[in-house]
């Protein structure tokens, strides 16, 4: 592994031999994962531009990637629109992954299912998120990540029914809400309303949801709502309560 993170360092992008040096030195990785650990690496490392020449590469070399490249693949793209839109071809891959997955396996696992779902995701498929995450539900419960993904991507497209109801649902499964999630939320109610007071009403909505779930929220949310009532006129800032001695 130190080879494979000294490699992604200096930009080597010479993809068969990459494969063939990490297979050669002992360890865990073999033929069957190595696409997947390379991937995995160089996402976890935010390494995205060799990522994707290296997914590019894995696609036009391989007639059939293996589900771990695949849930790999569908990780970076994850990761790359997250700040920027995908190619036509990327958003391509995540429809045609989706379909061919459902083809072959009818019911996915839950690693497949927790990727393929971000990918969707990601290009704003939120419909065929749902069905992923419905379908992930028969056997196990979704990941704080996967609800909360979900609902920030319905918030974001305006689905704001079906975003509340997968908030139920998330509270139900304890799963609270992630930054994603709040943050798109948030957005929502300053998209949707224009004058001020009718935007603090709907703000407190979140602020009743904390509140009735004692939802413990991450400084980064706590900070986003902070500057959200500020720029709307409030005197917002941090309460500290401490005990007398």
């Amino acid at each position: 592994m130190e080879y494979l993170k000294s490699a992604i360092n200096t930009n080597f992008q010479d993809w068969p031999v990459l494969k063939d040096n990490i297979l050669s030195k002992d360890g865990s990785v073999n033929e069957n994962n190595v696409d997947a650990v390379i991937l995995k690496t160089m996402v976890r490392n935010q390494k995205l531009d060799s990522a994707s020449s290296f997914a590019n590469y894995l696609k036009s070399s391989a007639s059939v990637l293996s589900i771990g490249a695949t849930n790999s693949i569908l990780g970076l793209y994850y990761e790359k629109g997250k700040n920027k839109s995908l190619s036509p071809s990327e958003k391509q891959f995540i429809l045609n992954t989706f379909i061919d997955l459902y083809n072959k396996y009818k019911v996915l696992d839950y690693s497949t299912s927790e990727s393929l779902l971000h990918a969707l995701c990601a290009i704003d498929e939120w419909e065929k998120a749902l069905k992923v995450l419905d379908d992930l539900k028969l056997s196990c419960t979704p990941s704080h990540s996967a609800y909360s993904t979900l609902i920030g991507t319905l918030f974001k497209n305006n689905k704001v029914k079906e975003a509340l109801d997968m908030i139920n649902r998330s509270v139900s499964d304890l799963r609270p809400l992630q930054d994603y999630a709040y943050k798109e939320w948030m957005n929502y109610y300053l998209r949707k309303y224009k004058n001020k007071g009718t935007i603090i009403k709907h703000l407190d909505t979140i602020c009743s949801h904390i509140t009735k779930n004692c939802a413990v929220i991450s400084m980064a949310t706590a900070d986003e709502m902070i500057k959200t009532y500020s720029l709307l006129g409030w005197n917002a800032e941090f309460v500290e309560v401490i005990k007398q001695r």
